[in-house]
């Protein structure tokens, strides 16, 4: 959580502020390592001229900086050659040698115009927060007060209860909170993730446009990827994996694979139908010659990442996204693709009507395996009656 002041007056209430959220953050269970940025406003010593006195004395202010930073820094009076390297030779006071006092500055004597002063009878000193050392984001100063979780703590749960906390705090006049954490750094790479996928796509599109000289069969293989995104979505939900950044990076990896079992199907159509096969049976044998290459690929692939999935709960959605898409990215290569193909490429209709029966197919294809089914166990038990007779 990002707390932030409008100007720097409001500091020592934006430090007062964090104090209150980092004791509530350390008060919900499974939190660990509380901190706060507040530790990095130190106190500084900030001394004001009496301009009114050093005007009747006619002192210049800058007579007074002068002794302040002598008295503080010390004074360079020489230098001394040492390896054949200058040494500057600074002359301080004692008392400074191990901490610093803002009375025993005030209470340093000098001299001007053949009298004695004190540079106290010059300037005050306070003691406020060192308001150069803090972090500003857009003209605010911010204050990060932030943690982590346990093990076995999903961040999202914890952020939740922390922004209803901010919601119903009583923060003084120019003092407010930005969100933060995890979840909104995984807003960012969840974007820049979509970014990076869509680049792929088309990177992808264009290779398989030059190896199949087509726009058509390209735009069915990525058509079977994006159609594995809603199964992909229901194994996260029954899993119980929110939608972040592993799962982008497993949805990027798992378009590959799949992008390889469209390639391989709809070029083994093309092979059959170079060598004369009529079109359904290009199909039919297409999708048999290829079935285990493509089953065997799945399920060593899934087996392979489903101990991480099942083992890191923080990688479990890259494991989940990666196998839920490759299940349901077989399925629709050997069933929705073909039947897009020939949509496409075989069926006697307009373009326009190819077109439309292409998109709906994946919508009409339960319907169409539910009538085959019907339609194979009337025929089974036609077949049995007819034996009996």
């Amino acid at each position: 959580m990002k707390l932030n002041a409008d100007s720097s007056d409001g500091l020592e209430s934006l430090v007062a502020v964090s104090e209150d959220f980092e004791k509530f953050l350390r008060s919900l269970d499974g939190t660990k390592n509380v901190s706060t940025t507040s530790g990095e406003t130190p106190g500084q010593f900030v001394f004001v001229l009496k301009k009114d006195v050093l005007a009747e004395f006619g002192i210049p202010a800058s007579r007074i900086y002068s002794e302040i930073l002598s008295t503080v820094n010390g004074a360079n009076v020489g230098s001394i050659e040492d390896g054949g390297e200058d040494v500057d030779v600074v002359v301080k006071i004692a008392e400074f040698s191990d901490s610093l006092d803002p009375q025993s500055v005030l209470a340093r004597s000098f001299a001007h115009a053949g009298k004695t002063y004190r540079i106290g009878d010059f300037a005050v000193s306070t003691v406020k927060n060192a308001v150069a050392s803090v972090k500003r984001e857009e003209g605010k100063i911010t204050i990060t007060v932030e943690g982590d979780v346990e093990k076995d703590v999903l961040p999202a749960t914890v952020q939740s209860k922390y922004e209803a906390f901010a919601k119903t705090y009583p923060f003084p006049s120019g003092i407010s909170f930005s969100k933060g954490g995890e979840n909104e750094e995984n807003k960012e790479l969840i974007v820049a993730i979509l970014v990076s996928f869509v680049v792929a796509l088309v990177c992808i599109f264009g290779i398989l446009v030059l190896q199949f000289n087509s726009y058509g069969q390209p735009f069915i293989i990525i058509f079977s990827v994006v159609m594995a995104l809603p199964f992909i979505m229901i194994g996260l939900l029954l899993t119980d994996n929110p939608f972040s950044m592993p799962f982008g990076i497993g949805f990027i990896s798992f378009t590959g694979i799949a992008v390889n079992h469209g390639i391989i199907l709809i070029d083994a159509i093309n092979q059959n139908l170079k060598k004369g096969m009529k079109d359904f049976t290009a199909l039919v044998e297409a999708g048999s010659s290829r079935l285990e290459p493509m089953m065997l690929t799945t399920f060593t692939t899934a087996f392979g990442i489903l101990p991480i999935a099942l083992r890191d709960r923080f990688w479990s959605g890259l494991g989940f996204t990666i196998i839920f898409g490759l299940i349901a990215a077989s399925v629709l290569t050997l069933f929705v693709v073909k039947g897009i193909y020939y949509e496409v490429f075989m069926a006697d209709h307009p373009w326009l009507r190819k077109l439309t029966r292409a998109l709906a197919f994946p919508f009409r294809l339960p319907g169409w395996l539910f009538r085959s089914v019907v339609s194979s166990a009337t025929s089974a038990l036609r077949g049995k009656r007819r034996s009996i007779r």
